[in-house]
């Protein structure tokens, strides 16, 4: 599993912030200047590069230090997912029934059994639809039910408050669907009118709207799941916009509801919330793709859904927190956790906090471990990664470069891989200052990596 090689003596002892390779002069040049220059402009800074070829410590400045992880911890999540469920590991969506069928009539409600699979979408409901129809049922006379007791919709602690409906704050579900988004489009009538329509169709039915009211368009949800659309459209006359949902499982069984009536199969009763009885047999199921691959996309993208989902399906299954789990995963690989606080996933959390040497020992480990190739391959190369991209990064090598980025209004962090798996460099860069800006991100990371590239 995970974890089982033993770390280097030099990395399981604490080191103060020195500099640790033999030829000092160049590395003034290449780094302790340029980390001087930073932090003298209001900075906080931790570095950590190991190489993994000689297995020693390269640089390490404020390894010890505790820092807002961002979106590094998607690759804790990466790493104890892995242990806990393997790399091939599937999420099962299940439609369920003790009733029974005669000339295709259900005498009995349909169950549909969140698994915590955070990558169900419209096409996969269409799927579980047609199976509905491929099983012999043409019309439910019970009710369309959900049951999403793993875990219910939730926000963890320390979290932005989503006060207007922010797709990337969008809640955790066992039972969840596209992302626990929808789309919004607003447009006007040849009349005058307003008109709101929403990507899945008919998905959202409980809606007050206040169009032509106030000023510019605000969208947001009441505690009981109303939502509540406002304003006047601008002078192009139309409105997008992909928003949060606040009630996942009523949505996913809404949308399931039309997929079920576009396959041909008609719900006489009504949706609401229930438990699987223990005898219901399946009637249809639907499989995710493989955790590797969906943990490559979560890291690629930096899904906050995808992270939430898998922390959350973690903690339920074991009924441990990840914040156990992950010291569980640390101890097992003889790595200090003292100053490890995770209470979520995604790292959007004010409460997270992480050091860089721990952080560079998980990557160590992680490389070396039985899983070290899915957990490498989870970490999109430089080159591809669409975040870096969006940046304007770019650094002119051809050496494999794979980093995973971390960023919160006023962090910014990256850490990942230069040069091959075993025999290039581990890398981890903590950085806290004001008002984080993304032209300053391309220039740290250029600055950074290029530097890097010039150690291999």
């Amino acid at each position: 599993m995970l974890f089982r090689t033993a770390l280097s003596t030099a990395i399981i002892l604490g080191i103060s912030c020195a500099l640790l390779f033999a030829d000092n002069q160049t590395l003034d040049v290449l780094f302790r200047d340029y980390l001087s220059d930073l932090e003298h402009n209001n900075s906080r800074v931790g570095l950590v590069i190991y190489d993994l070829k000689e297995k020693k410590m390269i640089i390490d400045h404020h390894s010890e230090h505790s820092f807002p992880p961002a979106s590094l911890a998607k690759l804790v999540i990466t790493a104890v997912s892995l242990r806990e469920f393997g790399p091939d590991f599937r999420f099962q969506t299940r439609i369920v029934s003790d009733g029974t069928v005669n000339s295709g009539v259900l005498k009995g409600s349909l169950v549909i059994v969140g698994s915590g699979d955070p990558s169900l979408n419209t096409l996969s409901l269409s799927d579980l639809a047609r199976q509905v129809k491929s099983a012999g049922i043409r019309r439910i006379e019970g009710d369309l039910v959900f049951d999403d007791t793993l875990f219910g919709p939730s926000v963890p602690k320390g979290w932005p408050e989503n006060t207007k409906a922010d797709a990337n704050f969008a809640p955790s579900c066992a039972l969840s669907l596209n992302y626990n988004t929808v789309l919004v489009n607003i447009v006007e009538r040849p009349d005058g009118t307003t008109a709101i329509q929403f990507e899945p169709q008919d998905s959202i039915t409980r809606l007050i709207n206040n169009l032509r009211t106030g000023r510019a368009i605000s969208l947001k949800w009441t505690t009981n799941g109303w939502l509540i659309a406002s304003g006047r459209l601008g002078s192009d006359k139309q409105y997008e916009r992909r928003i949060s949902v606040e009630t996942p499982s009523f949505y996913t069984c809404t949308v399931l509801r039309n997929q079920l009536e576009l396959a041909g199969v008609h719900v006489d009763g009504d949706i609401h919330r229930g438990t699987a009885p223990s005898n219901a047999r399946v009637v249809a199921q639907w499989y995710s793709e493989p955790l590797t691959e969906m943990l490559a996309k979560m890291n690629e993208y930096s899904n906050n859904f995808i992270a939430e989902q898998v922390r959350r399906t973690l903690e339920a299954r074991t009924n441990t927190s990840i914040q156990t789990l992950a010291a569980s995963m640390f101890e097992n690989a003889g790595i200090d956790n003292g100053k490890v606080v995770l209470v979520d996933g995604s790292g959007l959390s004010s409460l997270n906090r992480i050091t860089p040497r721990t952080m560079a020992d998980l990557l160590i480990a992680a490389s070396t471990g039985e899983e070290g190739p899915d957990f490498f391959r989870t970490i999109a190369r430089l080159d591809e990664n669409p975040i870096y991209r969006n940046w304007g990064v770019h650094v002119n090598t051809e050496a494999d470069i794979r980093v995973k980025s971390g960023r919160l209004p006023e962090t910014y962090n990256m850490a990942g891989f230069v040069g091959d798996r075993d025999s290039g460099l581990v890398f981890v860069f903590m950085m806290e200052t004001a008002a984080i800006s993304e032209p300053t991100i391309k220039q740290v990371t250029e600055d950074v990596i290029n530097r890097l590239v010039r150690l291999l």
